[in-house]
This record gives C-alpha cells, structure tokens and sequence, in this order.
C-alpha cells in the first residue's frame, strides 16, 4: 500500500538575537537591498551589521509586576513590526515622526522590550540620505544628504539627534536649503545648528525693508562661525552676509525672527512664513540698490555698530556713530535734498542734468531712529549732512576738502 503523508508539524523557536549580519550584492537592483522596518527608522542598505541589548519591558501603569521580575520566557522577534504604543513614548506636544535612511553601510543598536523593538542609535556611512516625514500628507517634508551620519535615540523613544558630516552636508526642506560640512538636528527640540561655516538658502516674498516683491526672490546667508535653528529664530555668527538680488547686509552676528513657528517637515504653504525682526550687532553694512527698466537709479550705504529693523511695525534703530550714504540718479542744483520736497519737474532755468548723480552723506555720532513704512528717520549726536553731484555710484564727498559748485555742507 502507498504510504500514508503524516501531518506536518510545526513550531515556533525562541530567539534571543545578539548580533545579525546583512549584506546585498554590490550590483544588486534598488529593490534587493537589505531593509530594516522599525516604528521610528527604516532602512535601506547594502551592508547591515545590527547589535541587540534586551531589557525588562516596563510594567502597565496601575498593575504590579509579576513576582520575580521579567518572565522567565525568551523575548521572541517576528517578522511583522510591533508599532510603539503613543503612551509608551515620553509625553510632548507633538509626536516624533518617522525617519527614512538609506545608505552603503548601517550599524545599529536595537534595544528589545519584551515584544517591541526600538532603534537606540544608527551609524551610517557612503551616499548617506535621510528624510523625515511631513506632518500632514501632500507636504515636501525633510531630507539631509551627506557623507555620513549618526543618528542617536538616547531614551529609545522615537526622538532622534542626528549629526551628518559631507562635502557637503545639505539639508533641503520646503523652500529653505542649508550646506555645511557638519550638520546636527534634534528633533525632539526642532533644532538645527552648526559648528562652523555654511550657506542658508531661502526663498522670500519681501525685502528686508519688509516691502513687497513684484516676484518671490532667492536670499542667501553665508556665515563662518555657527548657527542655530529652532524653527523660530536663527542666529549667525562670524562674518555675516545676507545677499538678495538688489540688498546686501554685512555683520559679525545677525539674529532673524519669524512670524511663526517653523516645525520642519511643515509645508509652509500651511502658513505663510515670513521674516518678523532683524538684529544685526558690529559692523554692520547695509546697502540697497533701486532699479528702474533694468538701470540702477538709486543706491543707499548704512554703516552702524548695531542695526534693528521691526518688519511689522516697520520700526528701525541703529546705534552710533554711523554713516547714511544715499545716491540717486539726476541733479539739479539748487532744489534740494532727495526725499525733501524736490520737484519732479525742475525749472526751465535749473534743468536737471542726468550725467551726473544726486550725493547725500549724513554722519551721526548717537544713532539713529525711525520707520521704513512711513519712509522718515531721526539722527542723534553732531549730525552732519554732505550734498552735492558726483559723477560715478561709487564717488564719495569728502566733508573736509574744499567745498566746489554746488556742494552743500550742514552741521
């Protein structure tokens, strides 16, 4: 007679891992790389080298635990994903969103609670790419590239710092960009700051004056020093240089403060996202350029020690001595100061000479306040004015030569 097939019998083992090693061909396909799923990181790589520590799991509120500690039971690791429970994790206004890795080589150390597993830090190096999730569906959210990286998750809750090393390391988010050699970001903190020099790329609708652009413009800060980040306001330090397409400013420090809270991964088309105050503080140098039909009409130099400007309420002070140099296209002798009652349409007898360019140099020793929207401004201490024509937008007047035809000089 033919045999009879016997019923197959399984059974489940019990494993308590401590180390694991996961490798994938050098020309394996995008989808045969080694992947690594947990509630708080997943993982693509072509090397994974992973370490286990096993702890207690923590016993339920409002219930004793067991006598004689943790069940005497090995930990068992499924295929399928346990998802950390949101009381499990340390409570905060917002909860921690997941993070996507990819690079040539992970080491990690996982922590096993009972059932659940949690990623404790993550090294990863070669073609490194970070991205964390957008808070709402449809928004761009964050991503980092760089060399290499370190992600930490001291308490294995699902709140990472990372520090990115690169040539260089770029973070890109929803209209905003950053590249320096290291960067690190906490996310439980929303915070980004750098040790050393790197460029802040941003796109803005307003100039630094507050006033309203025909299109939105590109805005680059370079810095050489540090900068910090926390979504709210960002300070920079050591020789400072904001550059728009027609405004530059220069200082040693310079703080920025938005109208709102920035949490990256945030679309800003939540909210708009627009600069509130700036702070500049030792020499400071801001120069602003007017164009007309494609041709510089206009330019203004200020030199401060300190310089504060309020884009809401459009209030502005500087500390002293300083120096306002302002240039515009066109004189006519004898009408005035630019901005004081100077006619559109001088008299026949004084024509206005377009060769040459209106000067106004005014020094003060005190400082200086006033308001960009309502376009005035008050000198303080041994204020003194310098007018006349120059012949170039880079002509200065010398107060103390001799004055020629048409100067003016008050003090």
């Amino acid at each position: 007679p033919a045999p009879q097939s016997l019923p197959m019998k399984t059974s489940r083992i019990a494993m308590r891992p401590k180390r694991l090693l996961a490798t994938a061909s050098s020309n394996s396909p995008y989808r045969d790389l080694v992947r690594i799923r947990s509630p708080q990181l997943d993982a693509m790589t072509r090397r994974l080298e992973a370490r286990f520590r096993h702890e207690m799991p923590s016993a339920p509120e409002n219930q004793p635990a067991k006598p004689g500690g943790a069940s005497q039971e090995p930990s068992r690791v499924s295929k399928t994903t346990t998802t950390t429970s949101r009381d499990s994790r340390t409570p905060g206004p917002k909860a921690p969103r997941k993070l996507v890795a990819t690079g040539d080589d992970v080491r990690i150390l996982a922590v096993i609670r009972g059932k659940q597993l949690a990623l404790h830090q993550a090294d990863i190096t070669g073609r490194t790419h970070l991205r964390q999730a957008a808070s709402e569906p449809g928004q761009t959210g964050f991503e980092l590239k760089a060399d290499a990286m370190q992600i930490r998750d001291p308490e294995a809750q699902g709140a990472y710092q990372v520090v990115a090393t690169g040539r260089p390391v770029h973070v890109i988010s929803d209209k905003l960009e950053l590249k320096s050699a290291q960067l690190r970001f906490d996310q439980a903190k929303n915070l980004v700051w750098v040790d050393g020099g790197g460029r802040m790329i941003a796109e803005m609708d307003r100039d630094l004056d507050g006033k309203q652009l025909a299109q939105p413009q590109e805005v680059t800060v370079d810095w050489r020093r540090r900068m910090t980040f926390d979504g709210l306001k960002a300070e920079f330090g050591g020789n400072v240089v904001v550059q728009s397409q027609l405004q530059r400013l220069q200082a040693q420090q310079l703080t920025l403060l938005l109208n709102r809270q920035l949490d990256f991964g945030e679309s800003s088309a939540k909210a708009p996202i627009d600069l509130q105050q700036m702070d500049a503080v030792t020499s400071v140098v801001l120069e602003t350029r007017q164009v007309e039909n494609g041709e510089l009409v206009a330019r203004a130099i200020v030199n401060v020690p300190q310089l504060r400007v309020d884009r809401v309420s459009g209030n502005a002070s500087a500390g002293g001595p300083g120096r306002l140099v302002v240039l515009r296209k066109g004189f006519s002798k004898g009408v005035g100061f630019p901005g004081a009652g100077q006619s559109s349409n001088p008299p026949p007898t004084d024509p206005r000479d377009d060769n040459r360019l209106t000067f106004v140099q005014i020094e003060f020793q005190r400082g200086l306040d006033g308001n960009i929207l309502r376009r005035f401004a008050e000198f303080h201490g041994q204020v003194e004015v310098m007018y006349g024509p120059v012949l170039s937008w880079n002509e200065l007047l010398n107060p103390d030569a001799p004055l020629r035809e048409n100067d003016v000089l008050l003090s």
